[in-house]
């Protein structure tokens, strides 16, 4: 008996799967083909772990890879780097498929890819020059995922924690490199815009409300304390997009005193 190689053994086994979706029907002499299971949805957050020409490859906590070829997300305009921690959304085909520059890491199709492993949270808007020049070419660097530079020679930044639950009503923003002991002002808008304002972009589209007062401490942090769901009447399935619109009166990049932090994308349950 002849050994059977590598190469026919796959095209074996793919015979053999086909064969298995294929029904006869004996009245008619005719086949009826059926079509194959959908493809299972991927859904998890883990770690850039490689950056090559065949693609990216994404490690979640459990050890499995993930390879991303159509990587750019066109909604944040951004590339994620080694080392970055990404939520990926996509597709692997029924019947697998590995990547050929990175043996074990399957392939995943129709991705978005968000900057925030936090449910419900989506961090957006970034002062990065990609989507938008910050007013006076105070761009951060792709893959910092923060506002436009300030005096501190980073971006505010700002993240949501808790939950998005409408009853629980637990959410709180963080905002952090700011100048310390700067006020600002969180808005919150029911679209999302672009447009370079002040020494930073404006992010939180009309209709907007001004929802509290934060006062960043010593290192630059700033945390909400108001009852948002409470404060701005919210329903499950409300989408809001929030933003620190924040004092920068010394020395400031533009010269405007006044700038934003990114934006947070926050879908109400």
């Amino acid at each position: 008996m002849h050994a059977v190689s590598t190469t026919s053994r796959t095209a074996l086994v793919a015979v053999l799967a086909a064969a298995c979706w294929t029904a006869s029907a004996p009245a008619a002499h005719a086949q009826i083909v059926l079509p194959p299971p959908p493809p299972v949805t991927v859904d998890v957050c883990g770690v850039v772990a490689f950056d090559g020409s065949c693609g990216r490859v994404v490690q979640a906590p459990d050890g499995a890879r993930y390879a991303v070829s159509d990587w750019l997300d066109a909604t944040l305009g951004v590339e994620a780097q080694v080392g970055d921690e990404v939520r990926l959304v996509g597709e692997v085909p029924f019947g697998l498929c590995f990547n050929e520059c990175e043996p074990g890491a399957l392939c995943v199709f129709n991705t978005t890819i968000q900057v925030s492993c936090t449910p419900g949270f989506e961090l957006s808007c970034f002062g990065n020059g990609v989507l938008v020049d910050c007013p006076c070419a105070n761009n951060v660097p792709v893959g910092a995922f923060e506002g436009c530079e300030n005096t501190t020679g980073e971006g505010g930044r700002l993240i949501g924690q808790g939950t998005t639950s409408v009853a629980a009503d637990d959410m709180s923003l963080v905002a952090a490199q700011l100048p310390s002991g700067t006020p600002g002002l969180v808005v919150s808008g029911r679209t999302e815009t672009l447009v370079p304002f002040r020494d930073g972009v404006l992010c939180a589209g009309n209709p907007t409300t001004r929802v509290e007062v934060l006062v960043a401490d010593a290192t630059g942090t700033a945390v909400s304390t108001e009852a948002y769901a409470a404060v701005e009447a919210l329903a499950p399935g409300d989408e809001r997009v929030y933003q620190l619109w924040y004092r920068d009166p010394v020395l400031s990049p533009c010269g405007s005193g006044s700038n934003f932090t990114n934006a947070v994308r926050v879908r109400w349950q």
